[in-house]
C-alpha cells in the first residue's frame, strides 16, 4: 500500500528461469499493479532505457556478478541489489547503493521507498555508485592487471 505511486518495468527476456517462470510474474505483477507493471522486450540502448528509470532494482536470489546493477551505478542511477552472489562485492549499503536480503519482500519495498522519499540518501549512494562503477571501469582494471605485470617484471 505505501508503493501505490510506484510502476514496475522489468526490461529483457528470462534467462535461467524460463519463459513459464516469466510468464507467472507477468500474471502476478498485472494482478497486483494493473497498468503500473511493463513487461519490455530485450533493448540494445541500455544506457539510454536506465537513464530514464528512479531506481534499478535486481531482486535476484542468486547473481554471479549483478552487471545490470553495476550498468545503473555507471548511469547515474540509484540501485538496490539483494545481498547475494557477486552484488555485496559492488555495493558497499547506503554508499553506493541499498542491499536487501533475498526473498525479502518488506526489506525490498522499504529500501525502495527510502531511495524514492531521501533525496539525500538518493544522491549519496549515487554518488558513490558513479565512484564504484569509475573503479570497476574495464580501464581501471586493465591498469591494474598491467601495474602487476610491471611490479611482477621489474623483479
Amino acid at each position: 500500500a505505501r508503493l501505490d505511486d510506484v510502476q514496475v518495468a522489468v526490461v529483457g527476456a528470462p534467462n535461467v528461469a524460463g519463459e513459464d517462470f516469466a510468464a507467472g510474474l507477468r500474471d502476478l505483477a498485472t494482478e497486483l499493479l494493473g497498468e503500473r507493471a511493463r513487461f519490455v522486450a530485450p533493448r540494445t540502448d541500455v544506457p539510454v532505457v536506465l537513464r530514464s528509470l528512479d531506481v534499478l532494482v535486481n531482486a535476484s536470489r542468486a547473481e554471479p556478478f549483478g552487471r545490470t546493477v553495476l550498468e545503473g551505478q555507471a548511469c547515474g542511477v540509484p540501485v538496490i541489489g539483494t545481498d547475494s552472489g557477486g552484488i555485496p562485492e559492488f555495493v558497499d549499503d547506503a554508499v553506493s547503493g541499498l542491499l536487501v536480503p533475498v526473498g525479502d519482500d518488506g526489506a525490498l519495498a522499504g529500501a525502495i521507498r527510502r531511495l524514492l522519499d531521501d533525496g539525500a540518501l538518493r544522491a549519496r549512494v549515487v554518488e558513490g555508485g558513479l565512484a564504484n562503477a569509475d573503479r570497476l571501469s574495464v580501464a581501471n582494471q586493465v591498469e591494474r592487471v598491467a601495474a602487476v605485470y610491471r611490479s611482477v617484471a621489474r623483479r
